[in-house]
């Protein structure tokens, strides 16, 4: 720090934080991605980047976007679902340190065991988009969560950080649009937005529903990472008294904020 922030939206909190990677970031992102670029997630395809739709009785393939994960950190008992924060060995020491940036730029914890998800480098070529969505699953609301079972321990998506490696000449912005929300928030090379995606009960905003526009003119590069809910009990207190399944216009509900005693 300091840090230039710029404040795009309270409902949810939505922010921009300019030029928190540096040139070195953005190359070494891109250089590690490129070669691993897919558009399958493990061995199947994720539906939010590749869709089978019939369209006049015809099965088309839609492909948006292509991307790649990039593990930066190895805690030993991960595997085992034991708690070993202070026994990990790091695997990318640029990365880590990215996320040691982040971690004071959100006073979030980022980079503990189960604080946050793996890097996740996209590509999105000429028209690629990215159709509305939540990021987090709803884990605390009942909703089918097979395969995530990780969960448990790292709790719900509280927010997501997404930076913008490259921005195309035209098109590409990010866009909130739900609930009274209008905000969209425009692709800057070397800036990362950050947004809450939860309420303090930890129930999903449906206001934090986004999408990203087609790209008009050359690719789009972004660089993505969730932050989990669990590890974060003492920075954002969860307050479960409020908690009721996924709502919005018939319950009043409370949005995360960062407290008036930070730096923020």
């Amino acid at each position: 720090g300091p840090f230039k922030i710029e404040f795009a939206g309270t409902s949810p909190h939505i922010c921009v934080f300019h030029q928190i990677l540096t040139e070195e970031d953005i190359n070494h992102f891109i250089e590690f991605a490129t070669p691993r670029l897919s558009r399958n997630r493990g061995d199947k395809e994720d539906a939010a980047y590749g869709r089978r739709e019939k369209e006049e009785g015809k099965l088309k393939q839609i492909y948006k976007s292509v991307q790649a994960r990039m593990k930066t950190i190895a805690f030993a008992g991960t595997e085992a679902d034991v708690y070993t924060p202070n026994n990990f060995t790091i695997l990318d020491r640029r990365a880590e340190n990215l996320s040691s940036r982040l971690e004071k730029a959100l006073n979030l914890n980022v980079t503990n065991q189960w604080s946050s998800g793996q890097y996740q480098v996209t590509n999105y070529g000429l028209a690629g988009l990215c159709e509305a969505h939540l990021d987090p699953h709803g884990y605390l609301e009942g909703a089918d969560v097979t395969g995530r079972n990780y969960l448990k321990q790292s709790g719900d998506y509280i927010g997501t950080v997404m930076g913008w490696l490259q921005d195309p000449p035209a098109g590409g912005s990010t866009t909130f649009f739900k609930f009274d929300t209008e905000v969209t928030i425009w692709p800057t090379r070397g800036s990362a937005a950050f947004w809450f995606s939860l309420y303090t009960d930890g129930v999903r905003d449906p206001a934090s529903s986004h999408g990203g526009c087609p790209v008009a003119v050359g690719s789009k590069w972004i660089l993505n990472k969730w932050i989990y809910s669990f590890n974060n009990w003492d920075r954002q207190p969860c307050h479960p008294s409020n908690s009721q399944r996924h709502a919005y216009e018939d319950v009043q509900k409370d949005r995360m904020s960062w407290p008036d005693s930070s730096y923020y």
